[in-house]
């Protein structure tokens, strides 16, 4: 009876799915963030090229990620490396959403096209955080070097320091 285990199991998981997406849609539609929300069916190996196909065309791609050893690093990953766009990737554990201001946001960057695309997909979040940091990862990528983050940095600054004047 291992066909009937598999679908008790996956209806567990659509349960719990759908549990959490109502809870995230309360949330986003209190700090008037909501849109819509997507449930969607993916093999375990497959949700997160599933979530980067639909973070794409979205405008911020919201990711969980917590101490547990199971598939969420690989969805992160997926989502922030395979979709192009903005990926808030929280800690649910040690740091929920923010239900006011934002305090502090890290930015990962490593100097490629997509990375540049999605920081300045990401500016009106980025606004709103009274701290950003810049984070590089030495050693993944051969673009991610030490100092690639500078120019990043000091444009940001002049446009804090200079904000009508128009970029070079």
């Amino acid at each position: 009876n291992v066909s009937r285990l598999a679908e008790v199991e996956e209806n567990k998981s659509l349960q719990a799915a759908r549990s959490l997406l109502k809870y995230f849609e309360d949330a986003a539609k209190k700090a008037g963030a909501f849109s819509e929300a997507i449930v969607a069916r993916a093999d375990l190996n497959a949700v997160g090229p599933c979530v980067a196909g639909h973070a794409r065309t979205r405008d911020l791609c919201i990711v969980p990620f917590s101490n547990r050893i199971d598939s969420q690093r690989a969805v992160a990953e997926d989502a922030v490396f395979g979709s192009g766009r903005p990926v808030l990737v929280f800690n649910p554990d040690k740091a929920p959403l923010p239900t006011g201001s934002l305090s502090s946001i890290a930015v990962l960057w490593d100097g490629s096209r997509c990375a540049a695309r999605a920081v300045s997909d990401s500016i009106p979040i980025l606004a709103k955080a009274h701290k950003v940091s810049v984070v590089t990862v030495i050693g993944e990528k051969a673009s991610a070097v030490s100092g690639v983050a500078a120019d990043l940095v000091r444009r940001r600054e002049d446009r804090r320091n200079h904000p009508h004047r128009r970029p070079r």
